[in-house]
């Protein structure tokens, strides 16, 4: 009886992105994972379904060798120059990363499809208040007179169905107003989250203007990009304004009715009268 020729291997994928000689390489245990280190100290992860690169992360000088837990969750690689020389040893949990990235995938797709707007962040959904009136005429207004102003030159404004990711912190948000420039950049193909703002304008609202003033700013202040913060009150007459200094500090103002304001980044001006019209400071009945 003749036996069966035998089949020759079959090359799944040619992984590159090293820049020093590989030295070592470990599987996880459901050979989804494949984590690489090269001498130079990088170490990257390689998703086997795909045959693309996962993540690179910054090792030990002279890696010797690297390993994945049974359950595939933590990755460890041990580095050292000489043989009695002092060793390192650096851990990742390498499950963490892919994780968060899927549930942003989960978070975009429910958001698209959904009536109301929800923020993200640690891959937590957070469901928005809705907005008064007047908090939406104001917006409107602010809107409307930069779109005025704007015409002709690269930046163009968008409320607040434009969603604005912070990419440094993670979190996904929707602005009332915000300026994009020239260069803008986008969080997918779908052109709907917005990275690059060079102007962010909230509306203060007695729920959110805590958050808004605070932990929110906490996080507009993180973008590169952006040049100006304001804070439009809805129940008075004024303007609280944020604007970087060239040393990458923030310059505080409070503009009331007597000054002007001016978004200096955009060259654009605001009016008192065009900002505030059809708005009641009297209390909206229910």
């Amino acid at each position: 009886m003749s036996s069966l020729p035998a089949q020759e291997p079959k090359l799944r994928a040619t992984l590159k992105g090293h820049t020093g000689s590989v030295v070592d390489m470990a599987f996880s245990p459901d050979s989804k994972t494949l984590a690489s280190a090269s001498y130079d100290g990088t170490l990257k992860l390689w998703d086997m379904s795909t045959g693309k690169e996962r993540a690179t992360l910054q090792g030990t000088q002279a890696v010797r060798s690297v390993a994945i837990s049974p359950d595939g969750k933590i990755l460890a690689s041990v580095g050292g120059t000489f043989v009695n020389a002092p060793g390192e040893l650096k851990v990742w949990d390498i499950v963490t990363e892919k994780t968060q990235v899927e549930k942003t995938k989960e978070y975009l797709a429910f958001e698209r499809a959904s009536k109301t707007k929800h923020e993200f962040l640690d891959g937590e959904v957070f469901a928005m208040s809705g907005a008064s009136r007047s908090h939406h005429r104001i917006s409107i207004n602010i809107s409307g007179s930069l779109l005025t102003q704007l015409n002709g030159t690269p930046c163009e404004p968008f409320m607040s169905d434009m969603r604005l990711r912070i990419f440094p912190t993670g979190l996904y948000t929707y602005p009332d107003v915000v300026v994009a420039c020239e260069n803008q950049e986008y969080d997918d193909r779908e052109l709907d989250t917005l990275l690059t703002p060079t102007v962010v304008i909230e509306v203060l609202s007695p729920s959110t203007a805590d958050y808004d003033r605070g932990t929110k700013w906490d996080h507009y202040r993180q973008i590169d990009s952006l040049q100006h913060y304001l804070l439009v009150s809805q129940d008075s007459m004024q303007i609280d304004m944020y604007t970087r200094n060239e040393d990458n500090s923030w310059r505080f103002t409070v503009h009331q009715p007597d000054s002007s304001v001016s978004i200096e980044a955009i060259g654009c001006q605001l009016n008192w009268a065009e900002i505030y019209a059809r708005v009641s400071f009297e209390p909206e009945s229910a």
